[in-house]
Protein backbone atom coordinates (compact mmCIF):
# COMPACT_ATOMS: atom_id res chain seq x y z
CA UNK A 1 0.00 0.00 0.00
CA UNK A 2 2.83 2.41 0.83
CA UNK A 3 4.47 1.70 -2.53
CA UNK A 4 1.24 2.61 -4.31
CA UNK A 5 0.98 5.85 -2.36
CA UNK A 6 4.59 6.73 -3.16
CA UNK A 7 4.02 6.35 -6.89
CA UNK A 8 0.76 8.30 -6.75
CA UNK A 9 2.56 11.06 -4.83
CA UNK A 10 5.30 11.08 -7.46
CA UNK A 11 2.62 11.41 -10.17
CA UNK A 12 1.27 14.39 -8.24
CA UNK A 13 4.79 15.85 -8.13
CA UNK A 14 5.08 15.28 -11.88
CA UNK A 15 1.79 17.11 -12.39
CA UNK A 16 3.03 20.05 -10.33
CA UNK A 17 6.31 20.23 -12.24
CA UNK A 18 4.61 20.07 -15.64
CA UNK A 19 2.12 22.69 -14.46
CA UNK A 20 4.99 25.06 -13.66
CA UNK A 21 6.66 24.30 -16.99
CA UNK A 22 3.36 24.95 -18.78
CA UNK A 23 3.04 28.24 -16.94
CA UNK A 24 6.50 29.27 -18.10
CA UNK A 25 5.77 28.14 -21.68
CA UNK A 26 2.42 29.92 -21.87
CA UNK A 27 4.07 33.06 -23.26
CA UNK A 28 4.93 31.00 -26.37
CA UNK A 29 1.52 29.29 -26.40
CA UNK A 30 3.07 25.86 -25.82
CA UNK A 31 1.88 23.08 -23.56
CA UNK A 32 3.70 19.96 -22.38
CA UNK A 33 2.21 16.66 -21.27
CA UNK A 34 4.15 14.01 -19.34
CA UNK A 35 1.51 11.43 -18.47
CA UNK A 36 3.59 8.59 -19.90
CA UNK A 37 6.08 9.02 -17.08
CA UNK A 38 3.34 8.51 -14.50
CA UNK A 39 2.67 4.94 -15.66
CA UNK A 40 6.07 3.72 -16.83
CA UNK A 41 7.67 2.73 -13.53
CA UNK A 42 4.53 0.98 -12.32
CA UNK A 43 4.17 -0.80 -15.65
CA UNK A 44 7.73 -2.07 -15.59
CA UNK A 45 8.02 -3.04 -11.92
CA UNK A 46 4.61 -3.53 -10.28
CA UNK A 47 2.26 -6.50 -10.45
CA UNK A 48 -0.81 -5.91 -12.60
CA UNK A 49 -3.31 -5.16 -9.80
CA UNK A 50 -1.18 -2.73 -7.81
CA UNK A 51 0.18 -1.04 -10.94
CA UNK A 52 -3.27 -0.57 -12.42
CA UNK A 53 -4.33 1.04 -9.15
CA UNK A 54 -1.40 3.47 -9.43
CA UNK A 55 -2.25 4.26 -13.06
CA UNK A 56 -5.94 4.85 -12.36
CA UNK A 57 -5.27 7.06 -9.33
CA UNK A 58 -2.63 9.05 -11.24
CA UNK A 59 -5.11 9.43 -14.09
CA UNK A 60 -7.80 10.67 -11.74
CA UNK A 61 -5.34 13.24 -10.34
CA UNK A 62 -4.63 14.38 -13.90
CA UNK A 63 -8.36 14.47 -14.67
CA UNK A 64 -8.97 16.77 -11.72
CA UNK A 65 -6.99 19.56 -13.37
CA UNK A 66 -7.84 18.97 -17.03
CA UNK A 67 -10.69 20.17 -19.23
CA UNK A 68 -11.76 16.64 -20.20
CA UNK A 69 -14.55 14.46 -18.92
CA UNK A 70 -13.64 13.06 -15.52
CA UNK A 71 -12.21 9.58 -15.91
CA UNK A 72 -10.87 10.07 -19.44
CA UNK A 73 -7.23 10.28 -18.46
CA UNK A 74 -7.68 7.57 -15.84
CA UNK A 75 -8.90 5.24 -18.60
CA UNK A 76 -6.00 6.23 -20.89
CA UNK A 77 -3.41 5.88 -18.11
CA UNK A 78 -4.84 2.45 -17.33
CA UNK A 79 -4.58 1.40 -20.97
CA UNK A 80 -1.00 2.71 -21.19
CA UNK A 81 -0.12 0.84 -17.99
CA UNK A 82 -1.50 -2.40 -19.42
CA UNK A 83 0.55 -1.89 -22.60
CA UNK A 84 3.76 -1.24 -20.65
CA UNK A 85 3.04 -4.11 -18.27
CA UNK A 86 2.55 -6.43 -21.24
CA UNK A 87 5.91 -5.58 -22.85
CA UNK A 88 7.99 -5.35 -19.67
CA UNK A 89 9.64 -8.74 -20.18
CA UNK A 90 11.23 -7.39 -23.36
CA UNK A 91 12.59 -4.19 -21.78
CA UNK A 92 15.92 -4.18 -19.94
CA UNK A 93 15.00 -2.25 -16.80
CA UNK A 94 18.55 -1.93 -15.48
CA UNK A 95 19.37 0.74 -18.09
CA UNK A 96 17.86 4.22 -18.23
CA UNK A 97 17.40 4.68 -21.97
CA UNK A 98 15.04 1.69 -22.57
CA UNK A 99 12.81 2.88 -19.71
CA UNK A 100 12.77 6.38 -21.20
CA UNK A 101 11.85 4.94 -24.61
CA UNK A 102 8.94 3.11 -23.00
CA UNK A 103 7.87 6.36 -21.31
CA UNK A 104 8.08 8.16 -24.67
CA UNK A 105 5.91 5.50 -26.33
CA UNK A 106 3.35 5.59 -23.51
CA UNK A 107 3.28 9.38 -23.57
CA UNK A 108 2.82 9.41 -27.35
CA UNK A 109 -0.14 7.04 -27.08
CA UNK A 110 -1.86 8.95 -24.30
CA UNK A 111 -1.22 12.32 -25.98
CA UNK A 112 -2.55 11.07 -29.32
CA UNK A 113 -5.67 9.57 -27.74
CA UNK A 114 -6.38 12.75 -25.77
CA UNK A 115 -5.88 14.84 -28.91
CA UNK A 116 -8.26 12.67 -30.90
CA UNK A 117 -10.86 12.81 -28.14
CA UNK A 118 -10.59 16.61 -28.06
CA UNK A 119 -10.44 17.06 -31.86
CA UNK A 120 -14.19 17.48 -32.19
CA UNK A 121 -13.91 20.63 -30.04
CA UNK A 122 -11.43 22.38 -32.34
CA UNK A 123 -12.99 24.94 -34.70
CA UNK A 124 -10.71 24.05 -37.62
CA UNK A 125 -8.51 21.04 -37.81
CA UNK A 126 -5.58 22.49 -39.81
CA UNK A 127 -4.00 24.99 -37.39
CA UNK A 128 -4.91 22.91 -34.36
CA UNK A 129 -2.98 19.88 -35.57
CA UNK A 130 0.16 21.96 -36.16
CA UNK A 131 -0.07 23.25 -32.62
CA UNK A 132 -0.61 19.73 -31.29
CA UNK A 133 2.46 18.57 -33.20
CA UNK A 134 4.55 21.32 -31.56
CA UNK A 135 3.11 20.40 -28.15
CA UNK A 136 3.90 16.74 -28.75
CA UNK A 137 7.49 17.50 -29.73
CA UNK A 138 7.96 19.67 -26.63
CA UNK A 139 6.37 16.98 -24.46
CA UNK A 140 8.61 14.26 -25.82
CA UNK A 141 11.68 16.47 -25.37
CA UNK A 142 10.67 17.10 -21.75
CA UNK A 143 10.31 13.36 -21.11
CA UNK A 144 13.67 12.65 -22.73
CA UNK A 145 15.19 15.33 -20.52
CA UNK A 146 13.61 14.57 -17.13
CA UNK A 147 12.66 10.91 -17.68
CA UNK A 148 15.84 9.35 -16.27
CA UNK A 149 15.71 11.60 -13.21
CA UNK A 150 12.03 10.99 -12.55
CA UNK A 151 12.21 7.21 -12.95
CA UNK A 152 15.24 7.08 -10.66
CA UNK A 153 13.42 9.28 -8.14
CA UNK A 154 10.58 6.78 -8.07
CA UNK A 155 13.01 3.88 -7.65
CA UNK A 156 14.87 5.57 -4.80
CA UNK A 157 11.63 6.54 -3.05
CA UNK A 158 10.43 2.93 -3.25
CA UNK A 159 13.68 1.71 -1.71
CA UNK A 160 12.74 3.64 1.42
CA UNK A 161 9.78 1.28 1.92
CA UNK A 162 11.80 -1.78 0.84
CA UNK A 163 9.71 -2.40 -2.28
CA UNK A 164 10.56 -5.55 -4.22
CA UNK A 165 9.83 -5.32 -7.97
CA UNK A 166 7.54 -7.89 -9.53
CA UNK A 167 9.41 -10.89 -10.88
CA UNK A 168 9.70 -11.25 -14.62
CA UNK A 169 7.66 -14.00 -16.14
Amino acid sequence: MRAILILVASALLLGLVTGEVNHALSAWQLHVFAGGLAVTFAGLHFPRGAGLTVALLAGLLADATSPVAFGTQAMLYGAAFLFVNQIRDRVPTDLAWPRVLVALAANFGIFLALSLLRSRVFPSAGPAWWRLLCDLLCSQALIALIGPWFLELQGQALQLVRFEPARRR
